[in-house]
């Protein structure tokens, strides 16, 4: 088995025809082990229809490790899978969003805003920062345009230089190499 291309929920696959015990191959059986959570080999098997000897297997999680394993079958039944594949890690996505997004007033002028990570299983790849979104606004309904500010220390951000007596809206978003 020969992985051919990948992305961030999908491997292509491509595999040589095996003896066909002298009947024609009706189609195959691909497996596969890996992903967050981890699991064992996919049960059941994803079928394919005819001789094609290749196949995209979709809906797999980003950033995860896996191998895969084809079985061929004809009339005469299903032969003995394939050796697995090399170890193969889907690409990075999008993350999801951080946790227990909170916002404590230190000072008149600053504003400490603390998260929890994005759970692993949302991660989607390697978080390299944070981006903390500050808005602020004097009157209830009337939010000022938003100023970033990048915290690259995992978990907390100090906002300084706040102007006293004005409400502050926080968002925090986390990223990959996305």
């Amino acid at each position: 088995v020969t992985i051919t291309s990948k992305t961030r929920d999908s491997v292509s696959l491509s595999w040589k025809r095996p003896f066909d015990g002298n009947r024609p191959i009706s189609g195959y059986f691909i497996q596969y082990s890996g992903g967050i959570p981890y699991a064992g080999w996919s049960n059941p098997p994803i079928g394919t229809m005819g001789s094609g000897l290749s196949y995209t297997v979709r809906g797999l999680h980003p950033y995860a490790n896996y191998t895969f394993r084809v079985s061929a079958r004809n009339a005469i039944g299903t032969g003995d899978y394939s050796d697995s594949s090399l170890l193969v890690e889907t690409e990075e996505d999008v993350p999801g969003p951080p946790r227990d997004i909170s916002a404590v007033t230190e000072s008149s002028k600053s504003i400490r805003v603390r998260w929890s990570e994005v759970p692993f299983e949302q991660q989607n790849g390697i978080i390299t920062r944070y981006e903390v979104e500050i808005r602020g606004r004097i009157e209830p309904s009337n939010f000022q345009p938003p100023v970033y500010k990048t915290a690259t220390d995992t978990g907390t951000y100090l906002a300084t230089a706040l102007d006293p007596f004005t409400y502050y809206q926080f968002q925090v978003r986390a990223y990959t190499s996305i």
